[in-house]
């Protein structure tokens, strides 16, 4: 088992209920609903969208490593982290989730110069500087 997670925008459940996909409809500049749904559909090639194996929110999440998740407000995929935050901290796992105020999908790898970013990428390097192996 690693020693720590990192999940950037993590996409959490491929049967695209995340209320946060019609919320942020249009904010989100990187994808819409039915780009998710098509997705989602390729991906799974005929596999159940609520088999834990591929959507975790709906699995057990004990025995995971201390979890770090990054999401930005504005994205469709926000309440796929806010939702494995939620059931990882019920179980008593560390979990730690950062939304980026007023961000989109992936905001630290897209948008590296904004203080935001920048936030973000120190966030990151503590918390592997916190669960890294010695």
């Amino acid at each position: 088992m690693p020693a720590g997670a990192i999940l950037l925008s993590p996409w959490t459940d491929l049967t695209v209920s995340g209320r946060s996909v019609d919320r942020n409809q249009g904010a989100d500049l990187w994808f819409s609903r039915r780009h998710l749904e098509v997705w989602s559909r390729y991906y799974l090639g005929g596999a159940d969208a609520r088999s834990p194996y591929v959507s975790p929110v709906f699995g057990g999440l004990s025995g995971l490593p201390p979890l770090l998740l990054l999401a930005g407000e504005n994205e469709l995929l926000l309440d796929d982290s806010r939702r494995i935050h939620e059931s990882a901290t019920r179980l008593g796992q560390e979990s730690r989730l950062l939304v980026g105020e007023g961000m989109q999908h992936d905001w630290p790898l897209t948008l590296p110069w904004l203080d935001e970013s920048k936030h973000a990428w120190s966030t990151m390097r503590r918390f592997v500087e916190e669960h890294r192996e010695l």
